[in-house]
């Protein structure tokens, strides 16, 4: 080969074999879970071409596209820009890797005018799908399984306290409906003299209200999200006994009332994650429904 003859079209299966068969790149790309898999390397440009002797110096980036298979037919999709320099021989063969780079700080393909809470929301439970998968022994499982149920319960009061906390903070209105609407300080009293007093530390006594709340209490959330964001919650009832579970796995070391042993199976798990999903999947659509009014749920 020569020089002008490195087109992306001309090294395209030789970067396939290299990067898929030959060193594929499972262990710069750990954080993505262990059941992955790649399909194709995507948009190659060559940034330029080096002789080196009678072989060549290649750089270049392109876009490895892969999946992480998480079960059940369900599967996280990859697009990772990637960047390299290869040695390549005469044959157009990689004979040698000077270096090779892989951006995984992925945007997931929400519109922009979702939040980024969901997008927090949706890594945080892709972590503990990913866990599911891995092969453990059946004691070891047990015990993993309890705590991942416990995670999977904070991963979703973690998005309801900084979604709502979030929207307070960005609109003033919000702010004043928090404090006209909330029992806590309706009830509190000022007098006039400390009036300016009072409303120059109203958004840190609002911030310190409500990051003292426990969130995964849904019916204080759903009051909360009702009357300040005028988002009305679904039925939440199957969350709610999620959460009662969630309770005995961490106040009575997985044990139910009765004396008997919490045995948590990752069909179940599962579900609490579809709750969740389509809990956060509703505020999202009525928020941006509120923003947009033109919008309507797909």
């Amino acid at each position: 080969m020569k020089k002008a003859d490195f087109t992306p079209e001309a090294i395209h299966d030789e970067l396939v074999d290299y990067t898929f068969d030959r060193y594929p790149p499972y262990d710069e790309l750990m954080e993505l879970g262990s059941h992955l898999y790649f399909t194709d390397l995507a948009d190659i440009e060559i940034a330029s071409v080096e002789e080196d002797g009678s072989n060549f110096i290649v750089d270049g980036n392109a876009t490895l596209e892969a999946y992480t298979d998480l079960g059940d037919g369900d599967r996280w999709e990859h697009a990772i820009p990637m960047t390299f320099s290869y040695e390549f021989d005469d044959d157009g063969k990689i004979v040698g890797e000077r270096s090779r780079d892989f951006d995984t700080s992925e945007g997931d393909d929400y519109e922009v005018e979702r939040s980024g809470h969901r997008e927090t929301f949706e890594t945080n439970i892709f972590k503990v799908i990913s866990l599911l998968g891995e092969p453990i022994s059946p004691p070891d499982k047990k015990n993993l399984h309890g705590l991942l149920y416990v995670n999977v319960i904070t991963v979703l009061e973690c998005y309801l306290s900084d979604f709502f906390i979030a929207r307070i903070k960005e609109d003033k209105k919000l702010l004043r409906k928090l404090i006209e609407t909330t029992p806590t300080f309706k009830e509190q009293k000022t007098t006039v003299s400390d009036v300016f007093k009072t409303m120059d530390s109203i958004e840190k006594r609002a911030d310190t209200y409500l990051t003292g709340l426990v969130w995964h209490r849904l019916e204080q959330a759903r009051r909360l999200y009702d009357s300040v964001l005028s988002i009305k919650f679904p039925s939440v009832k199957d969350l709610q006994d999620a959460i009662s579970v969630r309770h005995e796995l961490v106040h009575r070391n997985g044990r139910k009332p009765d004396g008997t042993e919490y045995v948590l199976t990752e069909t179940e798990i599962r579900k609490v994650i579809k709750l969740e999903e389509e809990l956060v999947e509703h505020i999202e659509e009525e928020w941006l429904r509120q923003s947009d009014p033109s919008h309507t749920n797909p």
